[in-house]
Order: structure tokens, then C-alpha cells, then sequence
């Protein structure tokens, strides 16, 4: 049956939607990337499974697991979009992309403790205010260097107590919101946040909220990509930690969600800040957590009662000759109990 042009033509100008608008050019490269191969070894006509298989084994000879997932991905999207063909049905070309998985430890950056944090906003000075606002956001947000270059002033409501962050530009497309709060100790975040913003020139032609900051002034010029993903390296220099060059633009949303992992020891949370839908990466975050750790270690108690003790709002109790020990005791009550008979146990 012939349909009207106006239908065929909308019907083309949805199936183009279905692409990524930003990422498009990459998505057409990879199409076409694989065309050219096709046409040169079988023909532009053949397209089925033994095809395609043959086409990622020989990507897999020069890409990473990763990368080549990515390649696999956007080629499937425009090949559904273009050509109308589902190759994630293809069983064998899954299978193969599986396989590579296969003992594949994916390169992650370093992460900044709490301790490094702290030492790095109490000691450094003016000269890192930037450093220190951005890694302060990225922190309490878990946020994508991305994320904190799209910020504008429009996303942050001052309450004067506090700060609440709106992130309306994600890449999952689902907005996030977070505090950065006020505090009564040596480092408070609020305030360092209102340091920065006051020095935000009100006739600057651009609402993006990180600036350029020199010689304790904002510039005109937004703070760009390289700028607010270097943060991490700039604090891991100043502090003299190993390998500085692997802390990556990623590293303020892998810290954040950390430190929550440690001190939270529950999903809710690390999914909370992060945003994450899915509980399979929080759960790699809870995985990691020390504590957690603490908390599986001591229900395996090999030689007797063990002296790590897990309380129910996820503190961990750990005692020894020298005295005792409790982490992770955010919000919850402490009772001792002494006795002075020897009969006690």
C-alpha cells in the first residue's frame, strides 16, 4: 500500500529523533564506518548476523571492552533508525560481545577520601577558591564534570542557611537536586560557596555559574571543561598524592557517591545522590565501602565472637586492648554499661 508522502515523511522525521541530537554526528560516523567495511568485503546488499559478527571481532582486535560496547551501541541504534534492522537479535554477536567482558578491569579514576577534602579546603588558599567550590558541588552532587559546566545561577536558590543545586541538564535527561550546606565547624561549605558567588560580576554575559577565577577575581570567561574537570588533579597535586594524573574529571561523582556509600552502608542513598535508577552501580559503591566490609567480616565469626560489631543504623563497632572504636555513628545512640563486679561478662 503507497502512503502519502506527508506520512512518510513524518514517520522519517521521528525515526530521526530517536538518535541522540548532540551525539548524532558519532552515531552516523559509526554507520558509516561499518558501510564502507561492508561494501569492500561483502557487498553493501549483505546484512545478517555472520556479517556483523565478523565486523565487531575485528574491532575487538583494536578497542577496549568498553569502547567497543560504545561502537556496538550507537551502530545499533542507526542501523534500527536507517536501515530498520535489530542487530542486538543477532545471539551470537551478543554472545562474542559478552565474552569480552571476560577478565576486562575497566580504568576508573582515583578517588578523594574525606580526609583529603578537608585538607585541602582548610589549608589551601584563596588562590584555589575555584578548586574549592567546584569540588565542594561536585562532591555533595556526585556530579559529571559535564553537569557542573552547564550549572547556571538560575539553578541554585540561596536560603540562607543553605544552598539547594538543581541540575536541570543530565545525561540520563532526568533532573537531580542536592544541598550544599551551612556549618558551624573549621570548614563550612555554605559559606565558602557565598565567598565565591558574591565575587560572580553582576554584568557578566553569560548565566553559567562557574567562572574563571584570577588574582581573587571572576572573569567574564565561563570556567571551561578542562578547567572543571582538572579539579581533581589540582587538589591531588597540591596534597602530594601518588599518580595525580589519574584523577580524572570523574572523580568528584565517584567521591561523592563513595563517601556516601561509607557512612550511609544502604543503596537508598548512594542512588539518592547519584541518581542512578538502577541499583547495579550503587551496589558496586556499597561493595567497595570499608565498612560494609567490616559489617560482612563480622558474620563469619572463624575463631569465636568476633570484635567488629555492626549496630542496626549501620555503625560499625570494632574493640581492642587499646580502647574502642565506633565509625560510621552518624545519628544513633550510644549506651555503656559499666560494672565493677568480677563476675561480669
Amino acid at each position: 500500500m503507497d502512503l502519502p508522502d506527508e506520512i512518510i515523511q513524518e514517520a522519517e522525521e521521528a525515526s530521526g529523533k530517536l538518535m541522540p541530537e548532540k551525539s548524532r554526528n558519532r552515531y552516523e560516523k559509526e554507520l558509516t564506518a561499518f558501510n564502507e567495511w561492508r561494501a569492500k568485503r561483502v557487498g553493501e546488499m549483505v546484512l545478517n548476523e555472520t556479517v556483523v559478527l565478523a565486523y565487531v571481532s575485528g574491532l575487538s582486535k583494536v578497542f577496549k571492552a568498553s569502547s567497543l560496547w560504545t561502537k556496538f551501541s550507537m551502530l545499533k541504534k542507526a542501523l534500527i533508525v536507517n536501515g530498520n534492522v535489530d542487530i542486538s537479535r543477532f545471539g551470537k554477536v551478543i554472545a562474542f560481545m559478552k565474552a569480552q567482558n571476560v577478565n576486562y578491569v575497566p580504568k576508573k579514576s582515583k578517588i578523594l577520601s574525606v580526609e583529603d577534602t578537608r585538607k585541602f579546603i582548610l589549608e589551601a588558599s584563596d588562590d584555589f577558591l575555584l578548586c574549592k567550590v567546584v569540588l565542594i558541588f561536585g562532591l555533595y552532587g556526585a556530579c559529571r564534570r559535564d553537569e557542573l559546566l552547564k550549572l547556571i545561577v538560575d539553578d541554585i536558590e540561596d536560603h540562607e542557611k543553605y544552598a539547594l543545586v538543581k541540575l536541570q541538564d543530565t545525561k540520563t535527561h532526568t533532573s537531580r537536586s542536592f544541598i550544599i550546606p551551612d556549618a558551624n565547624g573549621s570548614l563550612n561549605p555554605y559559606e565558602i560557596y557565598k565567598k565565591y558567588a558574591k565575587l560572580r560580576p553582576l554584568d557578566v554575559g553569560t548565566r553559567r555559574f562557574f567562572l574563571g577565577y584570577r588574582k581573587g577575581k571572576c572573569v567574564a570567561q565561563p570556567a571551561g571543561m578542562h578547567t572543571i574537570g582538572g579539579v581533581p588533579r589540582k587538589v591531588a597535586e597540591f596534597l602530594g598524592l601518588d599518580h595525580p594524573e589519574k584523577y580524572t574529571g570523574h572523580c568528584l561523582r565517584r567521591s561523592g557517591a563513595s563517601m556516601v556509600a561509607e557512612s550511609a552502608g544502604n543503596l537508598l542513598p548512594v542512588k539518592q545522590i547519584g541518581g542512578w535508577k538502577s541499583s547495579r552501580v550503587a551496589e558496586g559503591y556499597i561493595e567497595a565501602s570499608v565498612k560494609s566490609k567490616m559489617a560482612v567480616a563480622a558474620m563469619i565469626p572463624l575463631a569465636g565472637p568476633s570484635n567488629i560489631h555492626s549496630t542496626p543504623n549501620g555503625a560499625v563497632a570494632s574493640s581492642s586492648t587499646a580502647g574502642l572504636m565506633i565509625s560510621g555513628n552518624s545519628n544513633c545512640t550510644i549506651e555503656v554499661h559499666m560494672c565493677k563486679h568480677n563476675d561480669c561478662s
